[in-house]
């Protein structure tokens, strides 16, 4: 794992060297700047951890016959709606997403990848040529043709990274980057890319686009040496996230 503190310091000594955000090389990041790129390093994690499986967890959803769309997120979940899950109170216009207090649903879906119910058979996902298909238009949304009454699904799916989470005045000292090595210059050249975008001239425009052609060459040569493994270690109820392998 990479920490936040240690990520500026790379950035500074690495690819803001000559930035008066990266202090000109002298290892730390501007203070006023820091929230900026804890922005941009979110966005590199969601576009990194989109195109590789580096996490991979699951939820429960609970189904009723008469709703066949579920939205996917904390506001759908017993923990979000701030209610208890209960198996003999059923409510069709309740949560459907079954989460706990000590593991609450964490909005962090980037695409769902399989669907099991609990006599073990997995349903299809997008085909339209199957009725018994589930539907997923994007990673906020499950549509179901024919939904069990109170049937409690297994839905797994790719994972996004946790937010980094910078204020002002710091508060990130515990938080980590939990990314492959070999896809640590990607985060930097992404982070760049964004921050020389931001800076809006002709010649930091150039800059932008040749920090994502590198961002875009490591990430295609991650692919065609398999250097990510992407048979990461499931999570469910009964199980701890290890992250990818």
């Amino acid at each position: 794992m990479l920490s936040f503190d240690k990520l500026l310091q790379n950035l500074s000594l690495g690819v803001f060297s000559n930035l008066a955000i990266g202090s000109d090389g002298a290892g730390f990041i501007q203070e006023d700047s820091r929230a900026k790129i804890g922005l941009y390093t979110n966005e590199a994690l969601t576009e990194l951890y989109g195109q590789f499986i580096l996490s991979e967890k699951s939820f429960d959803l609970l189904t009723f016959a008469e709703k066949g769309e579920y939205v996917i997120n904390s506001t759908n979940s017993f923990i979000g709606s701030g209610l208890v899950y209960d198996p003999t109170v059923l409510d069709p216009n309740g949560p459907n997403i079954i989460d706990s207090e000590d593991k609450p649903f964490k909005d962090d879906v980037i695409k769902i990848l399989s669907i099991d119910t609990p006599r073990g058979y997995k349903l299809p996902i997008n085909d339209p040529e199957n009725g018994c298909s589930a539907f997923s238009p994007h990673s906020e949304l499950l549509r179901f043709n024919a939904p069990v009454e109170g049937e409690v699904l297994t839905v797994r799916y790719q994972a996004n990274h946790a937010e980094i989470i910078v204020g002002k005045c710091g508060g990130y000292d515990d938080q980590t980057v939990d990314l492959p090595k070999v896809l640590h210059d990607a985060l930097y050249s992404y982070i760049a890319y964004k921050v020389f975008t931001s800076m809006n001239t002709p010649e930091n425009t150039a800059k932008a686009r040749e920090h994502l052609q590198l961002y875009t060459q490591i990430l295609a040569k991650v692919v065609n040496k398999d250097l990510v493994s992407e048979s990461t270690v499931f999570t469910h109820d009964k199980f701890e996230n290890g992250g990818w392998v």
